[in-house]
């Protein structure tokens, strides 16, 4: 059951509905429990033979099933102890190589301690392994042949990556990248930014991801072999839905922007009344990421565009300290308590992590926190704050971004409040109306987005469905 929840292609996905990357917390929470029962039957061993004599002793007297019984416990325990959190994401390719190491060096010492009863087991997981293997070779050899990957720098440590292949795609998916010319043995998970063609926004942060910012920067439009497995993911069909409310974070964007252009585009086919769309992003220049797709949303009669700049408002006061307007600003700002960055995603491999989590309820038990940054009621500076810190922006940079072509008023400085939009918006429904609300990015975000979602199931009132894609596949 553990190595089958961590394969790509797997009957319980295909059963279930739900995609890999869902399953994931499952294999998890199985490979802990296959660990903690190891280790008291190891423990059982250790207590019994301790008594009579020395624990070691009797280890090398046994039989030589038993000892192989113990290294593959010690595996496991490395494994154990290589998954958690924080060592997945600040080193996620030394846990995935790890990872795979001792989980194979388990199973083949599993099999000499018992090999009547982990023979067949052996057999089976190879078998699985092997059709995992082939599905993803015939994919990746439909989609992959002969094509390209054009790669732009992007303002922000950002990549743009456009694939010269099309594919048919549900809105937010993802896929594995392979480029052979910077890893030749690794392939990441990325979230496809664009409604109907192949492309992706990728903020470079670590390992790869940096190896091919830097790539980018130094050969600007180039081209590199590419192989590309997928579309995976299930996401809910928002095409259905009668309010449509869309959070973002950052690259998180990818997920959002898909999907909203994607009803757009099919408004004669869907149901969708209206939608909501908030994008939290560090600077104003950031919105060169996803150019078309805002100016296809911003003409869009169905959509409230909406998009929050947290770090321009500290930069305002920071150049203009003693002006009116800088110590209203101030206020305002020190009220906001520090948290994560915007897009603080973790570098990620060819096992996901982003793990995303599964389909979130709103009806979950988590309270709302005034400390949250998402929550307190900072929607924007005044209006000779926001003219003037554009003016700044644009002086200081001008040499180095493009202006963004959306109006001044899509922009507000500072953190939404999550909570109000979903009031609002719930408050402007009827009670048959069917909301959705999904989100993407940093955890606080998908916190904030849970907790706004829970705050307004009421009986009798509109129906909330929630769905959450969270940075990395931890």
């Amino acid at each position: 059951m553990v190595f089958m929840l961590a394969m790509k292609n797997n009957p319980i996905a295909f059963l279930s509905g739900y995609s890999h990357e869902r399953l994931n917390v499952l294999h998890r929470w199985a490979g802990r429990f296959v660990w903690i029962e190891a280790t008291i039957h190891v423990c059982l061993y250790m207590y019994t033979w301790g008594r009579t004599n020395s624990f070691i002793g009797r280890l090398n007297q046994a039989d030589p099933t038993f000892r192989a019984g113990f290294v593959a416990w010690i595996f496991f325990t490395v494994l154990f102890l290589c998954s958690f959190e924080f060592i997945r994401r600040r080193a996620y390719e030394y846990f995935f190589i790890v990872h795979i190491a001792c989980a194979v060096a388990a199973i083949v010492a599993l099999g000499f301690h018992e090999p009547k009863t982990y023979g067949p087991v052996l057999y089976l997981i190879g078998s699985l392994w092997i059709f995992d293997r082939l599905v993803r070779f015939v994919r990746g050899f439909h989609y992959s042949k002969g094509t390209k990957a054009t790669i732009y720098p992007m303002p922000g440590d950002a990549i743009k990556v456009v694939l010269d292949r099309n594919a048919t795609f549900q809105p937010a998916s993802h896929g594995f990248l392979h480029m052979p010319s910077l890893k030749r043995f690794q392939s990441h998970p990325f979230t496809i930014s664009s409604a109907d063609s192949l492309e992706f926004i990728i903020r470079g942060q670590r390992g790869f991801t940096r190896e091919l910012y830097d790539r980018a920067v130094k050969n600007p439009g180039e081209s590199l072999p590419c192989y590309f497995d997928g579309p995976y993911g299930n996401v809910p069909d928002y095409r259905r839905m009668n309010r449509v409310i869309l959070f973002a974070g950052g690259s998180g964007g990818s997920f959002s922007f898909s999907i909203a252009t994607d009803i757009a585009r099919n408004m004669n086919r869907c149901l969708v009344d209206s939608i909501e769309f908030v994008w939290v992003i560090r600077e104003r220049s950031h919105t060169q990421w996803f150019e078309k797709e805002l100016e296809e949303l911003r003409d869009c009669p169905i959509v409230n565009l909406r998009i929050f700049v947290t770090r321009e408002a500290s930069n305002l006061i920071a150049s203009h300290p003693d002006s009116p307007v800088s110590e209203s600003a101030e206020n305002l700002q020190n009220a906001i308590p520090v948290s994560e960055a915007i897009d603080s995603e973790p570098p990620v491999d060819e096992k996901p992590a982003r793990s995303p989590s599964p389909p979130s309820s709103p009806t979950s038990s988590q309270t709302s926190s005034s400390s949250s940054p998402y929550t307190i009621n900072f929607l924007a500076l005044p209006e000779k704050a926001l003219s003037l810190a554009i003016e700044t922006e644009t002086k200081t940079n001008s040499t180095q971004r493009r202006p963004s072509s959306l109006e001044d008023h899509y922009f507000e400085y500072g953190r939404p409040d999550l909570t109000s939009i979903v009031k609002e918006a719930v408050r402007n429904a009827d009670e048959n109306d069917l909301i959705a609300v999904g989100a993407c990015g940093p955890t606080e975000l998908m916190r904030c987005a849970r907790n706004a979602a829970a705050g307004v199931v009421t009986i009798g009132g509109p129906s909330i469905s929630l769905h959450c894609e969270q940075f990395g596949w931890g």
